[in-house]
């Protein structure tokens, strides 16, 4: 489930294989209109898929000509992308 204004997107519940892509769907609109960020803090389960809908929604800003934020990453999210080595590029 997601909740969105037009200033932020927060996302609430799991980030699985099973709908990481339907919450793409959902967030392209919102970054092709520029949202500013996406709230992670009320995720409360991920798999390796919550890091590919990050990595997408980067790309579906940049091609919009801006960078989009995030904040509230949980820990399993962070323990993801070190186990990924995708670290830095959350932190920018």
């Amino acid at each position: 489930m997601m909740e969105c204004s037009a200033t932020l997107c927060r996302i609430d519940g799991e980030i699985t294989l099973a709908n990481a892509a339907s919450l793409l769907t959902e967030l392209k609109p919102h970054i092709a209109r520029q949202l500013p960020s996406v709230d992670f803090s009320a995720v409360t389960y991920v798999d390796s898929s919550a890091l590919a809908l990050i990595l997408s929604c980067m790309r579906e800003a940049e091609q919009h000509h801006y960078q989009l934020q995030f904040s509230g990453f949980p820990a399993s999210v962070t323990t993801l992308a070190d186990l990924y080595g995708l670290v830095p590029i959350l932190q920018t």
